[in-house]
């Protein structure tokens, strides 16, 4: 399944790097598995096929993410609602056949998932009004910036609300981070 790919493992918890690059390299047959303990340790470019990493060490070297080509997928230690979407989780604090199922689905989804939209079916307008929201506008000068009424704008975070199933401002805002919508320099 893996045959032919660059996978990119960045924990600085290395039991867990090498537990993973066994799984990927038995289960999948990955030929090259690059461990890293932070991002900034290790170049990577398009050339790589798959970023796995925690959420934090994502946030706070993003930037250098951008230029990566891989899907990016976030190790994380439970099973937490409200992921970012577009974004595939890996529960590494699960069983070993329960990693291998979510790896099949990881790279099953990654198949399909290239041809869906990347912000959970967001309208242009209302990743604009995601992006200024999660940058910390009020309402009015959301509408004023985008030459909207403010019932426009309340319509549209209802929407972004619904349909990415997240309530919050710091929820949002996370989202938006995440999904390399704004920077984190970005956040007021």
């Amino acid at each position: 399944m893996l045959t032919g790919k660059c996978v990119l493992v960045i924990s600085p918890n290395r039991l867990l790097c090498l537990g993973l690059k066994s799984i990927l390299a038995e289960y999948f047959s990955a030929d090259e598995v690059v461990i890293a303990g932070k991002a900034s340790g290790v170049e990577f470019d398009h050339s790589v096929d798959y970023i796995f990493v925690h959420p934090d060490a994502f946030v706070l070297e993003q930037e250098r993410f951008h230029g990566a080509g891989g899907s990016i997928v976030f190790l994380v230690d439970r099973d937490t609602p409200g992921q970012p979407s577009g974004r595939a989780t890996l529960n590494v604090t699960s069983t070993e056949s329960g990693i291998i199922e979510q790896l099949q689905q990881v790279f099953a989804l990654d198949t399909t998932h290239k041809s869906l939209s990347r912000y959970a079916g967001l309208s242009a307008r209302e990743i604009d009004v995601l992006k200024l929201v999660a940058r910390g506008m009020p309402n009015k000068h959301i509408a004023d910036r985008l030459s909207i009424s403010m019932h426009t704008v309340i319509s549209h975070r209802k929407n972004i609300t619904r349909k990415l199933g997240i309530k919050t401002i710091s929820g949002l805002t996370m989202y938006a981070v995440l999904n390399g919508l704004i920077s984190s320099k970005d956040i007021r």
